[in-house]
């Protein structure tokens, strides 16, 4: 690389159609948020190998599409992506799947927690955490919950929070 330069925001090149970020936050934990940003016409399905983004093939993740906010499932190997219509954005958190509750996805940037989280825990019975939030603005939180484990309540600031499950266990 060399030193930045200015370029016009408004000039279309030849754009990659694949962008991968990898998020590694200490006190949140590691995941992967996989874009396909699609400027042409409509593009195909797609399967996308978890060893082509240098993750362990042989190991379940959990898929979270930010922008329609969809829990893809858990996957192993590899992610089957829906056609991409012209002009379209969709970005996957890739999260390993672990044996307790865990957060899958924040509503607040598609980073996918990247910007918000601040520290998340699971110490054997309960999942806490410290978010950036902002003020009047909705925040939403979707957790997966593995068979064996149920919500008991949901809390912000010591005060009930909205919360509903979704049949893929999804919270």
């Amino acid at each position: 690389g060399g030193d930045p330069v200015l370029c016009d925001a408004d000039q279309f090149g030849v754009v990659c159609q694949w962008w991968l970020n990898e998020i590694n936050l200490p006190a949140v934990g590691h995941w992967n948020v996989l874009h396909r940003v699609n400027w042409e016409e409509n593009s195909p399905a797609v399967t996308v190998s978890f060893a082509e983004l240098g993750l362990e093939s042989d190991t379940d993740y959990l898929i979270y599409e930010f922008w329609t906010a969809q829990f893809q499932g858990i996957k192993r190997g590899q992610i089957e992506m829906p056609e991409a219509y012209e002009n379209d954005l969709a970005s996957y958190a890739i999260r390993k799947l672990e044996s307790h509750p865990q957060i899958v996805s924040t509503n607040r940037h598609l980073s996918q927690g990247g910007v918000d989280l601040i520290e998340v825990k699971w110490d054997g019975m309960k999942l806490s955490g410290i978010s950036n939030v902002v003020q009047n603005d909705r925040y939403e939180l979707a957790v997966h919950i593995p068979a064996g484990y149920q919500l008991v309540r949901a809390e912000f600031d010591s005060n009930p929070a909205a919360s509903h499950a979704t049949a893929d266990s999804l919270l």
